[in-house]
């Protein structure tokens, strides 16, 4: 080797295997793409050394998050000053983007990226994400207002408290229907609570949308893209992208009806927080007073309390704080009403996050790009090139009588064309490195 033709004493190439391949096959040393690619660097007089990355090849992003760890390892243990390329394939190149995007000082030693047949993402937070955030909270709401009723009835189950101490159920009844009316109030009249709440998880959601934004991608100038015709992947992920952007126009019609809703509910509890816990209150002591005297009525002799509502303890505890027994009655209203409250809204959020859930799903399993927990708050997209201008390259199908594999995304790197146009551009920018 001549230094002097050269430049460096060792160029390093990196390869990354993409998703559900367990080891670079392709990336072993008799390979076809590694005898082809050593064949064409033959042409330079520099000494090219490889490097093969293993990960577990899972289609999460946890996993391609520590694949970009393992491609760092590797970069850690050449020499300070080894020039290096990078070569993923898939997911491979996902990975590689990760790791570039936090590690701007790798620049000055990197010869160059190739990305063979990788999807890039575009990620960003959806619209209405502190209202959705807030009309979230109304289930964990729902949640707290059936716990209170589930205490009280296992209180009065297991100490069989009612027969002994009478006015243990409709406090119980009223007790409920109280802090009810105290979550629906915090929810909507504290918004901005809320909202200061949820500030690290919006922070964390918006870190998450940069970090796995695969589009925004640095060192454009130094990166090779090769696509495929008959990539039978990217045609899975466009069609896959088209369902998931019809559940997005859905959840963009629930996610108005929620806001709206807890807009007007806002401004209700904002303006009559007294007078709305204050009837809620009143009223539902009038039902259990109600009550009382059609249950002596019913056995036609005064009752002492104890004696007329021990028969009443044994319910089902939602049914009971929701509706409150005897739910025909028109006199139950105040009950039906913090019921409806919870239930409409969790409705909506339940269908909204059924609709969404085709979103989180396929981008769990189909995509694999961000988090289960964030996947419902990000809009996504699937592109062939990071934003702005790319070296792009289009390699066409093989020519009749070849006896080239199929182009396809599995086997883009058996492809004796595609692997010598790399070939040739490793050639290109490494024929002028200097030390």
């Amino acid at each position: 080797m001549s230094k002097e033709i050269c430049g460096v004493d060792d160029i390093h190439i990196i390869l990354v295997h993409g998703t559900f391949s367990t080891s670079a096959v392709w990336a072993a040393e008799e390979s076809k793409f590694r005898k082809v690619l050593s064949a064409t660097l033959k042409e330079s007089k520099c000494n090219y050394k490889f490097h093969v990355v293993d990960w577990d090849g899972n289609n999460v992003v946890t996993s391609r998050r520590l694949a970009s760890l393992a491609i760092q390892s590797v970069i850690s243990s050449l020499p300070p000053s080894a020039k290096f390329l990078l070569i993923g394939h898939s997911h491979g190149g996902s990975a590689i983007s990760y790791l570039l995007k936090t590690r701007a000082d790798l620049g000055e030693r990197l010869a160059g990226v190739v990305y063979m047949s990788t999807p890039f993402i575009a990620l960003r937070l959806r619209r209405r994400v502190p209202d959705t955030l807030i009309a979230t909270s109304f289930l964990w709401g729902l949640g707290v207002y059936v716990a209170i009723g589930v205490f009280f009835g296992w209180l009065e189950w297991q100490l069989s408290i009612p027969a002994n101490f009478p006015y243990l159920v409709p406090i119980n009844l009223f007790a409920s229907i109280l802090i009810g009316l105290y979550i629906i109030q915090f929810l909507l009249k504290r918004r901005r609570l809320i909202v200061r709440a949820d500030s690290l998880y919006m922070k964390r959601l918006n870190m998450t949308a940069q970090e796995q934004d695969t589009c925004d991608l640095p060192f454009m100038e130094q990166s090779i893209f090769i696509r495929t015709t008959g990539d039978e992947a990217s045609a899975a992920l466009s069609f896959i992208q088209f369902l998931s952007l019809i559940a997005l126009k859905i959840g963009d019609i629930t996610d108005g009806v929620i806001s709206s809703s807890v807009r007007y509910l806002e401004k209700f509890v904002a303006y009559w927080p007294t007078f709305f816990l204050l009837v809620g209150s009143l009223a539902t002591i009038q039902i259990w007073i109600i009550y009382y005297a059609r249950i002596c009525l019913s056995y036609g002799e005064f009752l002492s309390p104890g004696d007329a509502f021990s028969g009443y303890h044994i319910n089902f505890i939602f049914i009971n704080n929701a509706f409150t027994q005897g739910s025909s009655d028109i006199l139950a209203f105040p009950g039906i009403t913090i019921g409806a409250l919870f239930i409409l809204i969790s409705i909506l959020m339940f269908f909204t996050i059924l609709i969404r859930g085709s979103i989180s799903t396929i981008t769990l399993f189909a995509f694999g790009v961000t988090y289960f927990r964030y996947a419902s708050l990000l809009d996504l997209a699937v592109e062939p090139a990071p934003y702005g201008a790319s070296n792009l390259h289009h390699v066409q199908w093989p020519t009749q009588g070849e006896e080239e594999a199929p182009l396809n995304h599995s086997n883009v790197y058996s492809n004796q064309s595609a692997v010598e146009l790399i070939g040739h551009w490793i050639l290109d920018r490494t024929s002028n490195l200097s030390s």
